[in-house]
């Protein structure tokens, strides 16, 4: 009986053991499970900020690229406008020029227009 009474007493003391490391893995399984959707969410996180970064760049990229297109679009057009403005004003002063008289009248107002700039 004394063998039957320390078997059981043994055994019972294995029971608690065994429930006790049961009940310390499922302890460590809950809180590797928890740092492990920690971890997801902050690796989820930190992949919604690099895109909207990246995304942040590439913004600014084709913003910088526009500004640079319409910059350049608004000089190929000055010079455009200088040029037929030019072709203008040849064709306007050869139709005016045509007879000597307007060419001295032109000359004339020029030198009056140089002598009142140089008395300012």
């Amino acid at each position: 009986m004394k063998f039957t009474r320390e078997a059981k007493q043994r055994l019972d003391e294995v029971e608690t053991k065994v429930e006790e490391m049961l009940a310390e893995a499922h302890r460590k399984q809950l809180a590797a499970l928890q740092e492990t959707e920690r971890m997801k969410r902050e690796m989820i996180e930190n992949a919604k900020k690099e895109a909207a970064d990246e995304v942040r760049k590439m913004m600014e990229e084709a913003k910088a690229s526009m500004e640079q297109a319409k910059r350049e679009a608004e000089k190929q057009m000055r010079r455009q406008v200088s040029r037929l403005s030019l072709e203008i004003a040849e064709k306007v002063l050869r139709k005016d020029l045509s007879k000597d008289t307007a060419q001295v009248e032109l000359v004339d107002r020029m030198l009056d227009e140089l002598e009142s700039a140089q008395k300012l």
